[in-house]
């Protein structure tokens, strides 16, 4: 262990995914233990509590049977309903790019102030050398609705992330396409130069994700790919830019080699930069995996 990680305080990050929490135990980089808990479906509707008190709940006594309710606790939004951009100020003084920012986002993504939060963030230079900024658009009644079911189980939270930047982070490549898939939910990623240029969210009721999931994985990660390589015909994506397939996914038989047929592109499976513990199922935990990239940061 190195001494970063003794020092650390250890957490806990929580992700409902579906239905169920994901729990890990970690003390900086190192995973200590985890737990998959189940989750009445009854308490979602898709990504979205719709019942906080009774999710607030259930997290209580789930971390009171796990010995863990003393501890600090991060967590992650879904990315169904969030939108996110890159966009150019290169040629914008410093002063005036929040309100630019809030113009842009209006403009080409129907942000709307009484639905939504804006959040942003400069990110590295582009090709040209101009200066931009990731804008991250969530809808108001899923993150309230998250943050009242953890103020319910008696937790501040620490952190929350959102689920497409720790995706990203969790993959650990600087260029990579990342593709999550739950039981009621697809999500898709493209992240160049470590940045997340593309997120596509997607929810699929649990009655269609059976046969008719591996179709529409198959589609949707197709569709992504397509419209990013139409939106750029100078700079398409790398025919060996893999696709990071985890989540629920990454545990069927067979669709591997299914989305890597219908890409063309390699389909890697997720390797954990961080410590982890035996029997780990890896590709169930990678929004986890990305919290705690970010706290040990």
């Amino acid at each position: 262990m190195s001494l970063l990680d003794f020092l650390s305080p250890p957490e806990v990050a929580v992700v409902i995914e579906g239905p169920s929490f994901r729990i890990v135990h970690f003390r900086g980089k190192r995973i200590l233990r985890w737990s998959i808990l189940p989750l009445e479906p009854r308490f979602l509707r898709g990504s979205t509590i719709v019942n906080p008190q009774a999710v607030g709940k259930a997290l209580k006594e789930a971390l009171k049977e796990l010995g863990l309710s003393n501890k600090g606790v991060v967590t992650a939004l879904p990315g169904v309903g969030v939108t996110s951009r890159i966009i150019s100020i290169a040629r914008v003084s410093v002063s005036d790019v929040p309100g630019f920012v809030v113009r842009e986002a209006r403009r080409t993504m129907a942000f709307s102030e009484e639905t939504s939060y804006l959040f942003w963030n400069k990110v590295k230079k582009g090709g040209d050398g101009g200066e931009r900024v990731l804008v991250v658009i969530v809808p108001k009644e899923p993150l309230a609705s998250l943050m009242e079911a953890f103020r319910a189980a008696g937790k501040k939270l620490k952190v929350v992330d959102f689920k497409p930047l720790s995706l990203t982070r969790a993959v650990n490549e600087s260029d990579a396409i990342v593709v999550n898939v739950e039981s009621e939910s697809i999500e898709i990623v493209i992240a160049l130069d470590d940045v997340p240029v593309l997120h596509r969210g997607v929810f699929v009721p649990s009655d269609q994700m059976g046969e008719y999931a591996r179709a529409r994985v198959i589609d949707e990660v197709v569709r992504t790919i397509t419209y990013y390589n139409s939106s750029h015909p100078d700079e398409p994506l790398a025919a060996d830019l893999p696709i990071h397939l985890n989540g629920e996914a990454a545990l069927a038989k067979g669709l591997t080699e299914a989305v890597s047929d219908a890409t063309g592109h390699p389909v890697e499976s997720y390797r954990p930069v961080l410590v982890c513990p035996k029997g780990l199922p890896a590709p169930l935990f990678v929004t986890n995996m990305g919290i705690v990239l970010k706290r040990g940061r």
